[in-house]
C-alpha cells in the first residue's frame, strides 16, 4: 500500500515519466476504444450523431479559452515559483486561475444556456425537431464539463511542475472508465441521456483523483481573485499562440460536423469515431513525451542549466 501510495507523490525523471504517460495513454485510448464499441452497439446511429454533435461548443470553449493557457503558460510560470522556492505565491496564482477559470466558464455556461438554441442549428444545420431539440439539451448539460475540467487541468499543471506524473496521468483513464459505465450499463436501460450523465460524473472524477497529490504537494483552495498580478497577464500573454492554434482546430471540426450532418444519418458517428482512432498514434507516442519533458525543460531553464537544458 505504501508503494500505490508513494506512486502519486513520487518524483518522476523524464524517462519515467514518459513510460507512465505512454503505458497509461495507451490504456486510456484503449478504454476510450472500447467505449465507442459500447456507444456504437448500444446506440443507434441517429442518436449517435446527436451524441457526438453536442460536444463541438463545449469543447471548443474549453479548448479555445483554457486547455492553451494551461499548457502554454501556467506550467513555465509556476515552475519559476517552485524553482525559487515561493511557493506560497506559486499557490495563490494556481487559486487566482482556479477561481477565474470556474467563473468565467459558469458565466459561459449560463449565457450559452440561452443562447444554444441559436448556436446548435450553425453546428447541425440538417437536424430538425427532435435532434435537434436533443442536441442543445445534451451541449447544455455538457457545458458543466469545461467547469470541472479546467479546475482539473490546473491542479494537473502543478502535478507535471512537480513532476510528478501519475495522478495526472490516471485522471483519462478514469474519465473513460466513467463514460464506458454509462455506455455498456446505463445507456441500453435508460437511454443516451445518461451517458452525458456518465461524462459529466467522469469529469468531477478526473478532478478528484489529482487533487489528493495536490494536497500532498501543499495546494489548499484559497477564495483569491487578484486580476491584478503580473503573472495572470503574463499568462494571458503567453497563451495566445496556443489559444489561437487550438481554436482553429476546434473550429474545424465544428465545420466537419457541420458538413456531416448534411450527408446521410450516421456520418458524424463515423467521422467521430474515425477521428478517435486516427489520433491515438500521436497522443500515445507524442503526447506522452512531449507531456513530460516540457515541465523538465522549464525547471532546468529557470535554474539556468542550460548544459542539461540542451542535453
Amino acid at each position: 500500500m505504501k508503494r500505490v501510495l508513494n506512486l502519486f507523490t513520487k518524483e518522476n525523471s523524464v524517462r519515467g515519466a514518459s513510460i507512465i504517460l505512454m503505458i497509461t495513454l495507451a490504456l486510456s485510448n484503449i478504454l476510450g476504444l472500447f467505449c465507442d464499441r459500447f456507444l456504437a452497439k448500444n446506440i443507434s446511429t441517429f442518436n449517435l450523431d446527436i451524441y457526438y454533435a453536442s460536444f463541438r461548443i463545449p469543447d471548443l470553449v474549453f479548448n479555445f479559452l483554457i486547455l492553451g493557457a494551461i499548457t502554454s503558460a501556467f506550467i513555465p510560470i509556476f515552475s519559476d515559483y517552485i524553482t525559487s522556492k515561493n511557493l506560497k505565491e506559486g499557490y495563490r496564482l494556481t487559486n487566482t486561475l482556479i477561481n477565474m477559470a470556474a467563473l468565467f466558464l459558469i458565466l459561459c455556461a449560463i449565457i450559452l444556456y440561452f443562447l444554444m438554441p441559436f448556436l446548435m442549428p450553425l453546428v447541425v444545420p440538417s437536424f430538425k425537431g427532435y435532434r435537434l431539440e436533443e442536441a442543445i439539451r445534451y451541449s447544455r448539460l455538457l457545458m458543466l464539463t469545461p467547469i470541472f475540467f479546467s479546475c482539473s487541468y490546473i491542479l494537473g499543471g502543478v502535478l507535471n511542475s512537480f513532476q510528478r506524473f501519475f495522478a495526472y496521468s490516471l485522471a483519462p483513464l478514469i474519465y473513460n472508465a466513467s463514460i464506458i459505465f454509462g455506455a455498456a450499463v446505463l445507456a441500453p436501460r435508460y437511454g443516451t441521456i445518461y451517458i452525458i450523465y456518465s461524462v459529466i460524473g467522469g469529469s468531477v472524477l478526473h478532478l478528484l483523483v489529482q487533487l489528493p497529490s495536490a494536497i500532498k504537494l501543499g495546494f489548499r483552495f484559497q477564495s483569491v481573485l487578484d486580476w491584478r498580478d503580473k503573472s495572470i497577464h503574463k499568462i494571458f500573454k503567453l497563451m495566445v499562440p496556443r489559444t489561437i492554434g487550438m481554436g482553429v482546430n476546434q473550429i474545424m471540426l465544428v465545420v466537419y460536423t457541420a458538413i456531416a450532418s448534411s450527408l446521410a444519418v450516421g456520418s458524424i458517428s463515423a467521422f467521430s469515431l474515425s477521428n478517435n482512432i486516427q489520433t491515438m498514434p500521436s497522443v500515445v507516442f507524442g503526447t506522452s513525451f512531449a507531456t513530460a519533458v516540457f515541465a523538465k525543460l522549464k525547471t532546468k531553464k529557470s535554474q539556468r542549466d542550460k548544459k542539461n537544458f540542451y542535453f
